[in-house]
């Protein structure tokens, strides 16, 4: 059983490093396209609401429920 407890709390860390990577990713992004013109272009909210929109809940919700089970689990 703590194999299995294991494995879970890692999904869920990995989990969470990729959502933070990909925030990070958003950040710069945003940057950049309000130094070039003080705006945000169609293209640029199309992308990020696509990426931030149900996946980005879905695996959060995922990486909470994996992190849960990891504490609940006995040794």
């Amino acid at each position: 059983m703590g194999w299995l407890k294991v494995v879970f709390g890692l999904a869920s860390i990995i989990i969470l490093m990729v959502l933070l990577i990909q925030t990070f990713n958003f950040k710069k992004e945003f940057k950049d396209a309000i130094n070039d013109d003080r705006s945000l272009s169609d293209d640029f909210v199309k992308k990020w609401d696509r990426r931030f929109s149900k996946k980005f809940t879905f695996w959060i919700i995922v990486a909470m429920v994996f992190g849960i089970i990891a504490v609940v689990l006995p040794h």
